[in-house]
């Protein structure tokens, strides 16, 4: 799915939620795609609240974003 494209790169990804264990694991997999390259990415996250829902893909655009890829 795509999550976010501009002009410059594309951001595409899945995420996913294990609610069968405590606490429950959240996950987003996918990839960068800019300037013909192809950036890979997996973040996993312990979610102990609502609020760690959203915080999967913000971390991952941060960590894109600390690496100057977007």
């Amino acid at each position: 799915m795509i999550f976010e494209k501009t002009p410059s790169y594309t951001l595409r990804g899945k995420t996913g939620w294990a609610t069968s264990v405590k606490p429950n694991i959240g996950w987003i997999v996918g990839y960068l795609e800019q300037n013909n390259n192809v950036y890979f990415f997996a973040t996993n996250i312990y979610i102990k609240d609502n609020d760690d829902v959203a915080a999967r893909i913000e971390i991952t655009r941060h960590s894109l974003q600390a690496l100057g890829l977007l």
